[in-house]
């Protein structure tokens, strides 16, 4: 809804986004994008503790850093400062794919691994 005929978004385009194009962007933000990178954000600080590293991945970091970002932008919006419409720290989409698949597939092995030993040890109860 916020992209132009061309398919991209206006602040990656040789034009600078308009006004009407902005508004519809402070509308998506904040009702859709924020809320659910702050989503993202909340199972990343709520949930560490189930984290396999010992200290917190990069991609988890910027994606933190990323809503804070966003989080200031949206309050600027609210008091009527409309001059930032972006966060200071890009999206780590990439990152964050690469990240997730790796942690689920990683979690995916582990766990066929226990079952296997569970199985294993029941089988031999019998």
């Amino acid at each position: 809804m916020y992209a132009r005929p061309d398919g991209r978004d206006p602040f990656h385009h040789d034009i600078p986004p308009t006004e009407p194009e902005l508004a519809r962007w402070r509308t998506w933000a904040t009702t859709v994008f924020i809320p659910n990178i702050q989503a993202m954000r909340d199972v990343v600080v709520t949930k560490a503790d189930l984290l396999i590293e010992e200290e917190m991945p990069s991609a988890l970091i910027q994606l933190c850093a990323h809503v804070a970002g966003y989080e200031i932008t949206a309050a600027q919006w609210a008091n009527g400062n409309y001059e930032e419409h972006l966060s200071l720290i890009p999206f780590p989409g990439r990152e964050l794919r690469e990240y997730t698949r790796d942690r689920f597939s990683h979690l995916k092995s582990e766990q066929a691994r226990l079952l296997g030993r569970q199985r294993g040890r029941s089988n031999r109860r019998r």
